[in-house]
């Protein structure tokens, strides 16, 4: 759920986003201080409660029942006694760390690039206002949220985890490949 939460992360502010940006001059305001004023305020407002309402510990969970108080702490205690508390110099001579290093930075420096140029792109390639850039950004978030949920129950019903992302890799790939034609097509490779 983690990863749906980020795909959430980018679809409902970049339907916003294009709106505000259009304010030029409301209120004396450029659109890109509208979108300060009215997207950040809403981020500390969510992290205050967070903060205030969402329990810390099994313990002090309202919502959970006494049962599942015990049985959450319980799991957790057992959860810390079971784990090593690994070193840094363990975790750099572990095969596994250099193995899966280059495929985080990879998803970094594609969702970065996302994140920072896919509207870029959209604005050149259709010259369209920012309210319709917006809704166009949307789109492949929109998909994915859509494709992570179907992909991970696919996966859960055939106990299937390699396979299926695999595919995903490829099709993420072949996405991202994609976009250097696309751009250059739209006149944004000079």
């Amino acid at each position: 759920m983690d990863l749906l939460a980020k795909v959430r992360r980018r679809l409902i502010p970049s339907l916003f986003a294009g709106a505000l940006l259009s304010m030029y001059s409301a209120g004396g305001l450029a659109g890109s201080r509208w979108l300060f004023l009215l997207e950040g305020p809403s981020a500390i407002v969510a992290g205050v409660v967070v903060l205030r309402y969402f329990a810390d510990r099994p313990a002090d969970a309202a919502w959970l029942s006494d049962a599942d108080r015990v049985e959450h702490a319980a799991r957790l205690q057992d959860n810390a006694r079971e784990q090593r508390q690994p070193t840094t110099v363990s975790a750099l001579t572990n095969a596994r760390t250099w193995l899966l290093a280059p495929v985080y930075f990879t998803i970094t420096v594609a969702n970065y690039g996302i994140g920072f140029w896919l509207p870029q792109m959209l604005k050149t390639a259709s010259g369209a206002s920012n309210v319709i850039v917006g809704l166009l950004a949307a789109i492949p978030h929109t998909a994915a949220a859509i494709a992570m949920v179907l992909v991970g129950r696919c996966s859960d019903r055939t106990s299937e985890r390699r396979r299926y992302i695999a595919a995903c890799a490829v099709v993420a790939a072949a996405t991202l490949a994609s976009g250097g034609p696309l751009a250059l097509w739209a006149g944004d490779g000079a």
